[in-house]
């Protein structure tokens, strides 16, 4: 014969079945109240350097996010701000453009081209080298260029993504690369 319990037995039973249940879901909101209060602040450090180069291990370490300096969508590096255009304009075009913000298309640098090579992935981009017809190509600051283009007869270089230039149509429509200085360093 099967062993009654009292009635208090079982409600003292069943109290401690919910306390430990309610103990349980507590324990998981907790859990998941606390993977989202990482996540978020994941997020937020990702939107601040959102347009910025990779950080240093140095600023890896730090908690709080750097200021921005660099307009929206522009990307700071080394004391500069690039746009890179994901549409497609002529030379003339693509220049207008970088001088309408206040930018001219990007002269790039030895110590540049890794990283804007990193950013240039499966596209060629118009930069701000030209030439006169049978004259050196120099950057639009008028400084001699060291970059080696290949191609003859065109004016115009553009940028491949494994770092080499070559000449093109200044008519013909690639996207483009503007540089500025980083107004918080001028």
């Amino acid at each position: 014969m099967e062993k009654m319990q009292p009635a208090s037995d079982q409600s003292f039973q069943s109290t401690c079945n919910k306390c430990r249940n309610v103990k349980i879901v507590i324990s998981l909101l907790l859990i998941i109240i606390l993977i989202l209060i990482i996540i978020l602040i994941l997020i937020g450090c990702l939107f601040c350097y959102k347009g910025r180069s990779v950080p240093s291990n140095h600023e890896k370490d730090m908690i709080t996010c750097p200021p921005v300096t660099c307009p929206l969508d522009w990307i700071a590096h080394q004391g500069h701000c690039y746009k890179l255009s994901r549409e497609e304009k002529n030379w003339n075009e693509s220049q207008n453009f970088c001088m309408s913000h206040n930018a001219s298309l990007a002269k790039i640098t030895d110590e540049e081209m890794d990283f804007v090579t990193m950013l240039t992935r499966n596209h060629v981009f118009w930069i701000g080298l030209k030439r006169e017809p049978d004259q050196s190509w120099k950057w639009l600051d008028g400084s001699n260029a060291t970059l080696k283009v290949r191609g003859k007869g065109e004016d115009c270089a553009f940028l491949h993504d494994d770092a080499t230039a070559s000449a093109g149509r200044c008519s013909n429509e690639h996207r483009y690369i503007c540089k500025k200085n980083d107004p918080k360093r001028s």
